[in-house]
């Protein structure tokens, strides 16, 4: 990508570093054309990451952008039965743990909505005394294929901070979605 290689040389990274952007909360391809139409010096903001081979996959990198701006404990993606697939946490959280739990979470809201003849659960939202989880099934291939998206984070303040959870989790929803579709193809 030429803007890689632009931004490698303007701050002297090694090149051996790998670079993604994210322009308007999006996660830019390899090989998108950014023109000046996009990008607005004075109103658009790109944050660069840089990453070591063998580094950040982009389920680990949407989860560290969704943690970074939500401020979160732990996030993760998992298969429904809690084999963890990327997470991001802090000292002293266990993200097996979070998989397992959450992955109980969901199929509970699974045997609920089937008992009681209810469409499919999509989001289930734990709300505890300081602590919130969200658990989120995310369904790939028309349904046929079905991965966790978990979040813990401290309760928010009110019902605005929980917007805001909402629209980072349909963010990272949204820019994991293509490699969850690849990964199905994995037939785990």
């Amino acid at each position: 990508m030429e803007v890689e290689r632009i931004v490698q040389k303007e701050y002297n990274l090694n090149p051996a570093l790998t670079l993604r952007f994210v322009l308007n909360g999006k996660l830019l391809s390899n090989d998108y054309k950014l023109s000046r139409a996009q990008f607005q010096v004075k109103k658009n903001s790109i944050t660069v990451m840089a990453l070591q081979s063998g580094g950040l996959n982009r389920l680990e990198m949407v989860l560290h952008e969704i943690s970074e701006n939500g401020k979160l404990k732990a996030s993760l993606f998992s298969t429904l039965d809690g084999l963890v697939l990327a997470s991001q946490k802090i000292n002293g959280i266990d993200e097996r743990v979070v998989a397992a739990m959450s992955s109980m979470v969901s199929d509970a809201a699974f045997k609920a909505t089937e008992e009681m003849h209810l469409s499919e659960a999509k989001t289930t939202k734990i709300f505890c005394k300081d602590d919130y989880v969200v658990c989120r099934v995310i369904s790939v291939n028309n349904g046929a294929t079905k991965f966790l998206f978990a979040v813990l984070l401290d309760i928010p303040k009110d019902a605005e901070g929980e917007k805001y959870v909402d629209s980072l989790l349909d963010w990272a929803d949204k820019n994991a979605y293509d490699d969850l579709v690849e990964l199905a193809k994995l037939k785990m």
